[in-house]
C-alpha cells in the first residue's frame, strides 16, 4: 500500500502585492475572486497543479464551482481572467478537458509530506516538549532571578526614558526652524532662503540650549530695535541684521537679553565683541 503525501500551500508574503492579485482584488467582488482563486490552487495539488473535468458539471467552471462550494458565474469569471493573463493552461491535447497552473503560479507555494516524515515531526516536537518540562524543575529558580532582574531593568529604562522626556520636551515635534527665517524676513526686510547652511546655525542654538522659536524671534526684535537703519562708527548696522550674526552662539544668550530701550552700545566692539 502506498504511503500517503500530505500536500500544503505557503504563501509568500508579498502574495497580496503582487500585480495580478492587487488588480484581481480591486475589481468588483475581487475579494470572493482571490478566494477562489486560493481554492483552486489547493484543488490542484494532489495532481501536480492540474485540475481536471470529471463531466459531473455541465461545464468547466460548474463542476469547479461545485466542488468548492462557490458560484458558477465568479468561477467562470475568474477562469477568463486567468486565462487572459497566462496564469493556467487548458491542455489541448484533452480538448481543454483539463489546465494546469502556470510555474511561476505554483514554483515555491506547494510543499508536500509524507506520512512517516509526518510522524517523525510530530515525535521530535513532543521529545523537545519533555525535554523542557524536565529542564523547567531545575531551572525554576535561576528563571525567576532572571525574570526579577529583566523586570529592574525594564523599569530602569523606562525611567531612563521618562527623565529624557521632562530634559527634552522639544523632540516631541519638529522645530520650525523655517518660521524663523520668515519671521526675519518680514521684521528686517530681508530676503533670505530656507538654506541648510541657515537651517545649520539656527538648529545649533536650538540643540545646545534647547532655545524656542519665540527666544530666536525675540533676538530678532531686540537687535532690528538697535540696529535696523541705525549707524555705529559710521557702519551700517542693518547688514548685521543676518542669521550668522544674531545666532552666533557666543552672542545669542546676549542679544536675547537685550534691551535697547534701557540704553545700547554705543560702538561695534561693544556689539559684537570684535574691533573689527
Amino acid at each position: 500500500m502506498a504511503e500517503k503525501t500530505y500536500y500544503w500551500i505557503k504563501l509568500q508574503m508579498d502574495f497580496f502585492k503582487t500585480p495580478v492579485v492587487k488588480l484581481l482584488r480591486k475589481m468588483s467582488g475581487g475579494a470572493t475572486y482571490t478566494v477562489i482563486y486560493l481554492k483552486m490552487i489547493l484543488l490542484s495539488l494532489d495532481d501536480g497543479g492540474y485540475i481536471y473535468f470529471t463531466g459531473i458539471g455541465k461545464s468547466f467552471s460548474e463542476e469547479i464551482a461545485l466542488t468548492l462550494d462557490e458560484e458558477p458565474v465568479d468561477v467562470e469569471f475568474l477562469l477568463t481572467f486567468l486565462r487572459s493573463k497566462r496564469l493556467v493552461e487548458f491542455s489541448a491535447e484533452q480538448d481543454d478537458m483539463a489546465f494546469k497552473f502556470a510555474d511561476d503560479v505554483v514554483a515555491g507555494l506547494i510543499g508536500k509530506e509524507t506520512g512517516s516524515a509526518k510522524r517523525v515531526r510530530a515525535y521530535r516536537k513532543r521529545a523537545k516538549q519533555l525535554a523542557l518540562q524536565s529542564n523547567n524543575d531545575v531551572t525554576m529558580c535561576n528563571t525567576e532571578k532572571e525574570l526579577e532582574l529583566e523586570l529592574d531593568l525594564d523599569s530602569e529604562l523606562e525611567l531612563d526614558k521618562d527623565k529624557r522626556e521632562v530634559r527634552s520636551p522639544a523632540k516631541a515635534e519638529p522645530f520650525d526652524w523655517k518660521s524663523v527665517i520668515n519671521y526675519l524676513n518680514d521684521k528686517a526686510g530681508k530676503h533670505f532662503r530656507h538654506t541648510a547652511s541657515n537651517k545649520k546655525i539656527i538648529m545649533a542654538r536650538h540643540k545646545d540650549g534647547n532655545f524656542a522659536v519665540d527666544d530666536m524671534k525675540q533676538v530678532i526684535d531686540n537687535q532690528c530695535s538697535a540696529w535696523l537703519n541705525k549707524t555705529i562708527n559710521n557702519q551700517d548696522m542693518t547688514q548685521y541684521l543676518r542669521p550668522e550674526t544674531l545666532f552666533r552662539a557666543s552672542k545669542f544668550e546676549g542679544y536675547l537679553n537685550n534691551n535697547p530701550q534701557n540704553g545700547e552700545p554705543k560702538s561695534r566692539e561693544d556689539w559684537f565683541g570684535e574691533t573689527s
